[in-house]
């Protein structure tokens, strides 16, 4: 109808109908998010030594295949596509240590091409936001648990740079990473933990040791989030620090 009245020259070409919505402000929507999952310390390090435990199968090192993924997600709140998207051309020098450069990221997406029977496939881009670019310093963890990863996946007929691989040589999927991750919780008898569980354990334990907002402005460049994003989503208040400054009250 719209399109009518500006052929008809009853409304001018520039006509745009969203011009005279008025959108309702952020504050007044109310939006649904899943509950986020808080992996306390405890947990963590329970994480970190079955995943990193030997198998007795000598054809196999480690009782779990993504069990050094695991541990590295814990120590560098990489995002799922992040991991199974990073290289052996992300591994750089960083202020005298090793780091991973965050360029690109591995996605399956539903399968466009007509020709090809595959109902989805694999994509390798630069990540979704600018502030994703990043370079992520290694602790002794994560650098452990590179070396890991570099010794026991093979070739990756995808993409030969990807570290990440199954056994027979494909990129896995982040189902892969999640279920290792869910025996691992099973085995520690701990409650199951999703995968973004290990970003959220990370930048939790960045901010606890931020001094101030310079430092916090730091966490957000390692972890690939806006500032606002960061405070909003990983800043958390201690419930039992909380208990302790209302009994400091009483005299």
């Amino acid at each position: 109808m719209i399109n009518n009245a500006i052929e008809l020259g009853e409304l001018p070409k520039s006509y745009n109908i969203m011009n005279r919505v008025e959108m309702p402000d952020e504050s007044v929507l109310t939006v649904e998010t899943k509950e986020i999952q808080i992996m306390p310390p405890e947990h963590q390090q329970l994480v970190k030594e079955i995943a990193m435990e030997y198998s007795p199968n000598k054809n196999e090192r480690f009782m779990y295949r993504y069990g050094p993924a695991i541990v590295f997600l814990l120590n560098t709140g990489l995002r799922g596509g992040e991991m199974i998207g990073l290289g052996r051309s992300s591994i750089v020098t960083y202020m005298g240590r090793k780091g991973v450069k965050i360029t690109r990221t591995l996605s399956r997406v539903v399968n466009r091409d007509d020709k090809d029977a595959a109902k989805t496939k694999l994509v390798l881009t630069a990540p979704k936001y600018p502030n994703s670019l990043r370079t992520v310093p290694l602790n002794r963890e994560a650098e452990f648990a590179l070396s890991c990863m570099l010794d026991l996946y093979g070739k990756n007929h995808f993409n030969n740079d990807l570290i990440l691989t199954t056994q027979n040589g494909h990129p896995p999927m982040l189902q892969n990473l999640g279920n290792t991750l869910k025996k691992i919780c099973k085995r520690a008898e701990i409650p199951e933990y999703n995968l973004h569980s290990l970003r959220h354990a990370f930048a939790t334990n960045l901010i606890r040791n931020t001094k101030n907002m310079g430092e916090v402005k730091e966490a957000a460049e390692i972890l690939g989030d806006n500032y606002e994003v960061l405070l909003r989503t990983y800043f958390h208040t201690d419930s039992e620090k909380k208990v302790n400054l209302v009994d400091a009250l009483v005299l």
